[in-house]
């Protein structure tokens, strides 16, 4: 009787796991398809000058600082000029369609491998940086972008549940 007690236990413990890590690996909610629109992400976004390009690999504190400084401001999207994003320095993000605010708003938070968020259970690459938004009217609750690259005018933003990413101009 304990070892079948103990097998329900140890397998309630696999399935709640399993079901936490599925949680975050949700593919982005209607509200964020919206506000992300299909890119070719194999066309790569060039700097104009290669010492505006901020590095993204290896990942040093000073760096991860550089990328989330860099990401505060408005950006508009290269797809679709209708849509925006905002990088608020206070750790929020809003988006916006035709200049209203769509679902995808809350906060967003900068991190990489080496200094992760305590729940990322995503595969994270080294000399990475990624964007978690969380937002309270985001229905799928977080999701995650990988900062594929960032200049002082252009961003480029993969999404890591294998939806479409964003390629940015900043406004």
């Amino acid at each position: 009787m304990k070892k079948i007690t103990i097998f329900i236990i140890v397998l309630a413990a696999i399935v709640a796991v399993v079901w936490q890590s599925q949680k975050f690996m949700k593919t982005p909610s209607a509200a964020q398809t919206m506000a992300t629109t299909t890119s070719d992400m194999s066309e790569p976004i060039a700097p104009k000058h290669a010492e505006d390009m901020i590095p993204v690999s290896p990942v040093s504190s000073t760096t991860l600082q550089a990328v989330k400084t860099s990401l505060i401001g408005k950006w508009q999207n290269l797809e679709d000029v209708k849509f925006t994003r905002e990088f608020k320095a206070n750790g929020m993000f809003v988006d916006s369609y035709e200049g209203q605010p769509v679902p995808t708003h809350g906060e967003w938070k900068a991190f990489t491998k080496e200094q992760p968020l305590s729940w990322a259970r995503i595969s994270l690459e080294v000399g990475s940086v990624y964007v978690q938004f969380d937002g309270p009217d985001s229905p799928d609750g977080a999701f995650v972008m990988k900062v594929i690259k960032v200049t002082p005018d252009e961003l480029e933003l993969g999404n890591m549940s294998g939806g479409p990413g964003l390629r940015l101009k900043k406004i």
